[in-house]
């Protein structure tokens, strides 16, 4: 069955006729109106003629009249629906510019809320991060001491050394990282730095009291051999940061993988061996008739060349006398120690020295003197605080004292010492100094020293915190 076609109605059209009736209503009641009208004038007496002008002149009248009223309507209608409509846009349109407002001042609001807290989170979080460096600068700091000074309980096991540390994972990556390097400084040359700790029977700090004693031994011989007892010897003090570093190389090679941490019987006789090769002695007669002992010591340069060192022997060498190795080599020859403990462990290293040769000719002296202060000076020197630490004195009264007063660096008796701290002695308790010596320890009120030239040593004694003959401290600054 086919399908039946419909029209579809136009909306429009329909509005328009709508229009057209009603004017063709408004038009038939105006000449429904001019009828009447017509009736009233037939009952008049009047011409044809004035009538049918009359008829047509009213008609037109009438039919222009109510035609451009209903035009007039018909456009102002049309035109009120316009203006209604574009109001109620306009309307719709300032609601929507308003809310448009409303938000973008809400979003402006909330991201200079957002911006503010980024800021004040960034802020804080540049704060943890520099505690953080911090925190991990000393935690560094702290483990690096550690380490010179428990190197054999690392070795054997990391128990020790993860107790120590400060709480928390990330410092935990540090710790591995430090084993690794650990690890790696001990399989090579930089491994005699740590040999104090590992050769417990026979370690670097007892095959130098050896060879000092061979040393001492040898002088007196030629005392013995000269048949004399006015005599000089004229020697500074050994230099055994140059003597092992050219042991290193020797046993190296020049290959910096080289395990140096073991001592073994061999490597101890090559240790004395590079001592002697590179130390002589000689004595003769002055023109006053005094024997003049004199303790000659070859350079690096000219060891390099006795060894025929290849390039890298020399390299090692070099790295090996470094600055930055300060402490370490204070570990290797005086025992493992840091900060001011060092002065302890390098005065400790010299118990039962007689006489003070060391350290009166180290500075500078031909012929013995009073040597306590050069004493307390020459271990100073050791330790790398010669002059900034501690001072280079010779009299405790006019050189020592003033130096620690002038710099606020003094305490009186009574004060409780640190290790390292510098006490001096009034003996007659007449306010002149006499004597000077380097605190090991205070325990139960009672000071422990490592004093030279006592009784013409170096001795251990001990006072009472309030002893009488006690003047007071010089207290080095050595942390800073």
């Amino acid at each position: 069955m086919a399908d039946i076609k419909t029209r579809t109605t136009n909306k429009k059209s329909i509005k328009t006729l709508n229009k057209l009736a009603l004017v063709t209503e408004k038009t038939k009641d105006a000449l429904t109106d001019i009828k009447e009208k017509e009736s009233s004038i037939n009952d008049k007496d009047s011409t044809a003629n004035e009538y049918g002008s009359n008829v047509i002149r009213n008609v037109s009248k009438q039919i222009t009249s109510k035609s451009i009223d209903t035009t007039k309507k018909v456009i102002i209608k049309k035109r009120q629906k316009r203006f209604s409509h574009k109001k109620k846009k306009l309307k719709e349109t300032k609601k929507n510019v308003k809310k448009g407002i409303k938000t973008a001042k809400e979003v402006i609001k909330k991201t200079e809320r957002v911006t503010k807290e980024a800021i004040k989170n960034s802020e804080r979080a540049a704060k943890m991060i520099k505690n953080a460096t911090q925190k991990t600068i000393k935690v560094v700091r702290y483990l690096i001491k550690f380490l010179i000074k428990s190197i054999k309980a690392l070795i054997t096991g990391t128990k020790a050394l993860i107790s120590a540390i400060i709480a928390g994972g990330w410092v935990a990556v540090i710790v591995i990282l430090i084993i690794c390097l650990v690890g790696l400084i001990l399989g090579s040359c930089f491994g005699i730095f740590f040999s104090n700790d590992i050769n417990k029977n026979n370690s670097i700090k007892s095959v130098i009291q050896e060879i000092n004693k061979e040393l001492e031994n040898k002088i007196d011989q030629e005392k013995t051999n000269n048949n004399t007892d006015n005599y000089e010897v004229d020697y500074s003090n050994i230099n055994w940061k140059n003597v092992i570093s050219i042991y290193v190389a020797r046993i190296s090679n020049g290959n910096s993988k080289t395990e140096i941490i073991t001592l073994t019987p061999d490597r101890i006789q090559k240790l004395k061996e590079t001592f002697w090769d590179m130390h002589s002695i000689t004595s003769g007669n002055n023109d006053t008739g005094k024997l003049i002992i004199t303790v000659n010591e070859l350079s690096i340069e000219d060891m390099e060349t006795k060894y025929q060192f290849n390039i890298f022997q020399k390299q090692q060498v070099n790295e090996l006398l470094k600055k930055e190795y300060e402490s370490l080599w204070v570990n290797i020859l005086y025992g493992s120690s840091y900060g001011n403990s060092s002065m302890v462990d390098v005065a400790l290293s010299q118990l039962g020295n007689k006489g003070g040769r060391p350290y009166w000719s180290w500075y500078g002296f031909n012929s013995r003197i009073e040597w306590c202060a050069v004493f307390v000076s020459w271990v100073a020197n050791e330790t790398g605080y010669i002059d900034t630490k501690v001072p280079r004195f010779t009299t405790c009264h006019t050189q020592g004292v003033p130096w620690f007063k002038e710099r606020g660096l003094w305490q009186t008796r009574g004060y409780t010492p640190s290790p390292g701290d510098i006490i001096f002695f009034d003996w007659q308790g007449d306010g002149h100094v006499d004597h000077v010596g380097i605190v090991e320890k205070t325990e139960n009120n009672k000071i422990f020293t490592i004093e030279g030239n006592s009784d013409d040593e170096v001795k251990n004694n001990s006072y009472s915190i309030n002893d009488k003959c006690i003047y007071g401290f010089g207290t080095p600054q050595y942390s800073k």
